[in-house]
């Protein structure tokens, strides 16, 4: 559904900006480091995304971060990571037991690892404004 919705999104003459698809052993890394640092890993969808799609995505205001990767790609967009960005929130007691994957305008795309499901959190207020059971369901609906 996801491949979809990106064929149909440069069907209609849009060029979403998406990074090559990425390696396990990229995957591997990031996962250690979320571990390392306590932060909740990626989900099983979300790494088929990196790997299948494209390790990073960004269209029409929304961004979703990749993983690290051993060289830098020249010229790329995707400079962000999962675990940088992550780094950046992590005094906010709000996003304890959630992983940020991506942004859009004012809000935060996030993985509540207790509940399972995937939000769109309010950057400013920290409150999920609407809940997902998956990514692909929040990738159709929200990007």
């Amino acid at each position: 559904m996801i491949a979809k919705k990106i064929a149909k999104i440069k069907a209609a003459g849009f060029d979403p900006i998406i990074g090559p698809p990425t390696n396990y052993n990229q995957v591997i890394c990031e996962l250690a480091m979320l571990e390392t640092d306590g932060y909740p890993l990626i989900p099983d969808d979300y790494i088929d995304f990196l790997l299948n799609i494209g390790n990073g995505f960004a269209w029409n205001g929304a961004v979703l971060y990749g993983v690290l990767e051993d060289a830098p790609v020249p010229n790329s967009f995707f400079q962000m990571n999962i675990y940088d960005y992550n780094e950046r929130w992590k005094t906010y007691e709000a996003f304890a037991g959630k992983l940020i994957l991506g942004h859009r305008d004012d809000d935060l795309l996030v993985y509540n690892a207790t509940e399972k499901v995937y939000e769109i959190v309010d950057r400013v207020g920290k409150d999920a404004l609407e809940t997902y059971p998956d990514f692909e369901s929040i990738f159709t609906k929200e990007i």
